[in-house]
């Protein structure tokens, strides 16, 4: 089976690509996936780096993908719709970047026929992770001001149309360059900050008449923490989802007392996907809109599954203005 593996923890040095894998075997309760894309996510680079933790090695990295099924478990075939040869997209599992990953059935779904395996695999983790975090982590309504770092990014970009979506009347993206506010606006933002030349939090207070945001979504981390914090109107939520810039320092509940009653929440997909009935439902409403064309899904570059370190390379320069996706062949 052909792969990247990673042996250590580091730069991207460590991603290495390798001919002569051992192709998985499943259990009775679990689905084999043949992959023909996979997905490049900033999550990657934590488990490659050492920010995640990474309990044996060698490791494949890889959060999502998309194939074809080539073998079922016993006990799955009870439990899912799933069939041998239908088009899936997934997340999780042992790892997307090779060949054949194994997954556990709540994490792989069906993909429609009007939608490409291109596409899936670019919505799966992020268009997932947006639904849950505007549906759930905290529920955004139409009166609501939304705050969304790296608004044109990979999960900002699917945030901030679906706000648009649902009818949420002030969206306020944060950005890196004129090229990504025009993007930010195009997707549904109806302001836009770029937080190299402009303060973000008096541009929050500006935009809100001095009220601030009802929530912030969060994936940047250090960078923004403050600024997320001080942008909040009373009662606020603060929803972390991700460290971009690295990792946040410590949040004091006290602090967050004294700010007027804020709500801290830093979720994870994997506990708002719990069932194959909640996976289901999340990845159909996400299907649904990218269907309807409310989610224009943005494939940035594809590059072949040799190329994983400058696809790494590319992600953590953040200049990305969509999807990388690696092509297995």
């Amino acid at each position: 089976m052909k792969g990247v593996v990673i042996n250590k923890t580091g730069d991207v040095s460590v991603l290495t690509y390798e001919e002569q894998l051992e192709k998985p075997t499943i259990t009775s309760d679990q689905i084999l996936v043949r992959l023909q894309f996979a997905g490049i996510n900033y999550i990657d680079t934590y488990f490659r780096s050492g920010l995640y933790p990474i309990q044996n090695f060698p490791k494949i990295l890889g959060q999502d993908g998309a194939g074809i099924v080539e073998e079922i478990g016993s006990n799955v075939v009870n439990h899912s719709d799933i069939k041998v040869g239908d088009r899936v997209a997934l997340y999780g599992g042992s790892g997307t970047y090779a060949e054949y990953a194994v997954c556990n059935p709540q994490t792989v779904v069906k993909i429609p026929e009007n939608i490409s395996l291109e596409d899936a695999t670019a919505a799966m983790v992020q268009g997932m992770t947006a639904h849950y975090l505007i549906h759930d982590a905290y529920k955004a309504k139409p009166s609501d001001s939304i705050l969304v770092h790296a608004a044109a990014g990979g999960t900002g970009r699917f945030i901030v149309q679906m706000l648009k979506a649902e009818g949420v009347k002030t969206i306020i993206g944060t950005v890196g360059s004129p090229e990504k506010a025009e993007i930010a606006k195009q997707l549904g933002c109806t302001h836009v900050i770029e937080y190299e030349k402009e303060d973000i939090v008096s541009k929050v207070k500006e935009f809100t008449n001095n009220q601030g945001v009802n929530a912030v979504y969060d994936g940047v981390g250090k960078n923004t923490f403050q600024a997320s914090l001080n942008s909040l109107a009373v009662r606020g939520t603060f929803v972390s989802f991700g460290n971009a810039s690295g990792a946040i320092p410590s949040v004091n509940p006290l602090d967050l007392s004294t700010r007027g009653s804020i709500t801290f929440i830093r979720p994870r997909l994997n506990d708002y996907t719990r069932t194959i009935e909640e996976t289901n439902k999340r990845a159909n409403d996400l299907f649904d809109l990218i269907s309807k064309g409310l989610i224009n899904v943005n494939i940035h570059k594809v590059y072949s599954l040799k190329e994983a370190k400058e696809a790494h390379l590319e992600i953590e320069g953040r200049k990305t203005l969509g999807k990388i996706l690696l092509k297995i062949e």
